[in-house]
């Protein structure tokens, strides 16, 4: 699916149904624990937003959730202190220029102009695990 953003001048591909069985097969997989925790690392983003420790629109919320599927499915713990720690565990060593988008069907960092820009990535990355790191 295609559609066109005016206020940005570009067209937007979307793959809406991979992406949707995707999170599904990965909420399965994970016992119902995906889909809950990508709401938490949503709301971290906000946390991060709101309390200026990332600027708006350096993590959108389709980007976070997209990066959270590439986490391995052992992540998602049966508690959720557990699971953020492996989570940013994880996105500490990860290599985030090999992450793709939740459909598959494109990377998720770079530098076409619908991917995420890689210091972007990088700065949701840092000030997530950082906030982590105030809290423990």
């Amino acid at each position: 699916m295609t559609f066109w953003v005016p206020s940005q001048g570009r067209w937007i591909v979307n793959y809406p149904k991979q992406h949707y069985a995707n999170g599904v097969d990965k909420n399965g997989r994970t016992s119902g624990r995906y889909k809950p925790f990508v709401r938490i690392a949503k709301n971290v983003r906000v946390h991060l937003r709101d309390h200026v420790l990332v600027a708006a629109g350096v993590a959108p919320s389709y980007f976070v959730e997209c990066l959270t599927y590439n986490a391995p499915d052992d992540v998602f713990k049966k508690d959720w202190f557990s699971s953020m720690l492996a989570y940013l565990q994880w996105l500490h060593a990860v290599d985030l220029t090999t992450l793709t988008r939740q459909s598959g069907q494109s990377g998720l960092i770079g530098t076409a102009s619908d991917a995420w820009p890689l210091a972007n990535a990088q700065q949701f990355r840092n000030a997530a695990i950082a906030l982590w790191n105030s809290w423990s």
